[in-house]
């Protein structure tokens, strides 16, 4: 009979390769270890240098937005419409302005604002341009015009043309009260010698959010202006994209959004007297956009970090 005292001894052979299999695990796992250290590591740089490239890319584009809006400007301030005195005189002008709005698709609106009260914009009728006034069938081209009148009388008048700026219809526009001179495109450009850009701000007619280039005419008679809007900066944002979940957002010192992905998000209807602002960062409804909200420090201009997110064991 067995003595149950005794101890039972291992095979050699199984000892050997128990300890081998241990080996075999722990070496296994500290080479998954490593590997998945050193290519979370490869995964944050890579994605660091995408997100700079991207950033730059960004602003690259948006410079290439700006920049035929810029030139449009300074050049019409040469142009003869710039000390031009009468409504019919400036109308002779429309294919000049045109070709303008045409070359740079990012303006909404270019215009001249004299030294007199007068104004005289013209634009292109968008497919998403909704005013308060029904326009006439076959409308392509609109322009608002306020003439002052050497009795000093403003004579306001909206002008309706098709694509061949040929004019199909006029209308006297209700509650027109609008004075160039009072504006801050104005003020600021009578105030410099170079063009200037504004923050964004609601357009007076459009009700739509966007910035203003303007620069003073050289003879100082009048101030051109040109309007881009916020929905136009964003569209360039879309060729940023890297990924379907990708969020690209450009933001002022005060953590307003600019430009966003989804521009309808761009404006927050205030319950302060009804009036419409920009949304701010934490207001676009998404949550990696809130830590960035918290982190980002408008006052270091060389803040930059990620907000990474683990999902399944998968980096996005």
């Amino acid at each position: 009979m067995k003595n149950p005292n005794t101890k039972t001894k291992l095979p050699l052979g199984l000892i050997i390769s128990l300890n081998f299999t241990l080996i075999l695990l722990v070496t296994g796992s500290l080479i998954g270890w490593f590997n998945y250290s050193g290519m979370r590591q490869v995964l944050l740089v890579s994605t660091s240098e995408i997100i700079k490239r991207t950033g730059e890319s960004t602003v690259s584009d948006l410079l290439r937005t700006y920049d035929p809006v810029i030139g449009f400007v300074n050049t019409l301030s040469f142009h003869p419409i710039a000390d031009s005195n009468t409504t019919n005189n400036r109308l002779k002008f429309l294919p000049f302005l045109r070709s303008g709005l045409e070359n740079a698709e990012s303006m909404s609106a270019v215009y001249i604002g004299y030294d007199d009260g007068s104004f005289f914009l013209f634009r292109i009728l968008v497919p998403g341009y909704r005013p308060g006034f029904t326009l006439p069938e076959g409308s392509k081209y609109l322009v608002q015009s306020i003439e002052t009148m050497s009795s000093g009388e403003s004579k306001n008048l909206f002008y309706f043309f098709n694509e061949d700026l040929q004019e199909i219809g006029t209308m006297i526009p209700e509650n027109y009260d609008y004075d160039p001179r009072e504006r801050d495109w104005y003020k600021k450009a009578r105030e410099s010698s170079n063009l200037i850009k504004t923050d964004p701000y609601i357009f007076y007619t459009t009700r739509e959010v966007g910035k203003t280039f303007a620069i003073q005419s050289p003879s100082k008679n009048s101030v051109i202006g040109a309007d881009v809007t916020l929905s136009a900066i964003s569209d360039s944002l879309l060729k940023q994209r890297i990924t379907p979940s990708t969020q690209i957002v450009l933001i002022d010192s005060h953590k307003n959004a600019l430009a966003y992905l989804d521009p309808d998000k761009l404006m927050i209807k205030s319950e302060e007297e009804n009036k419409i602002r920009l949304a701010h960062i934490n207001e676009l409804g998404v949550s990696v956009l809130n830590k960035i909200e918290k982190k980002f420090d408008p006052k270091n201009e060389k803040s930059n970090f990620l907000v990474l997110k683990w999902r399944n064991n998968f980096l996005t």
